[in-house]
């Protein structure tokens, strides 16, 4: 028995039944779940027993799926002017951030539910960084804040500079590597791709479950 196990997954991009442009990711299951590479023991390398595997397996795919996401919001979705609601009098936002409209991430009405998923998929420490990056600003504050005269509505940084959103993958191999019974390597590998393309993350076991130790850059 080896320590690693397989899976393959699709994340799939559909455009959204809605009058704005907007995208949803679905992931797919093979249909026999985490399977068993097989393999010899080797000396000091950790075997999990078929409960923990029977756990990562309930639990690894909402995480690739939930990783997707949190990528695309923070990093890949692209806001148009007619997504937004009009400011008093036309004016810039005096706090830097445009309210979206609420159809346009249909799953999101409010930013603590986008927090919900980053805090449900990464690691306590790691989240927070999530939520307060700049990265996608220059600088100029995090992506999404509710807007303090528009309480429960998701406000978007006006500086926020999206990747190209067809570079994300689409299809990914999943590979585990387990380390210990808290802790696995998470290892994404965009399909038909090598080694030399793969990127990963640590699973952890925290005390609510399982998180992603980061987020995972899906993008060629």
């Amino acid at each position: 028995m080896s320590n690693k196990t397989a899976l393959i997954v699709t994340i799939i991009v559909a455009v959204l039944a809605v009058g704005a442009v907007g995208f949803t990711i679905f992931v797919l299951g093979n249909g026999g779940g985490v399977q068993n590479l097989g393999g010899n023991d080797l000396e000091g390398v950790f075997i999990p027993d078929e409960d923990l595997v029977a756990e990562l397996e309930s639990v690894v795919e909402q995480l690739v799926y939930n990783n997707a996401e949190v990528f695309r919001l923070f990093n890949t979705k692209a806001f148009e002017d007619t997504h937004f609601e009009h400011e008093p009098y036309g004016n810039e936002p005096e706090d830097g951030f445009r309210t979206l409209r609420q159809e346009v991430i249909p799953n999101f009405e409010t930013v603590d539910e986008i927090f919900a998923l980053v805090d449900a998929t990464f690691a306590q420490e790691y989240a927070s960084i999530i939520k307060n990056d700049d990265t996608r600003t220059g600088g100029e504050g995090p992506v999404y804040t509710e807007r303090v005269a528009q309480p429960d509505r998701i406000g978007v940084n006006i500086y926020f500079d999206p990747l190209d959103d067809s570079r994300v993958w689409g299809a990914v191999e999943i590979d585990l590597e387990y380390e210990s019974e808290n802790e696995a390597l998470l290892i994404l590998t965009p399909a038909g791709g090598d080694e030399s393309q793969s990127k990963h993350s640590r699973i952890i076991r925290e005390s609510d479950g399982w998180r992603l130790e980061n987020l995972i850059q899906i993008y060629s």
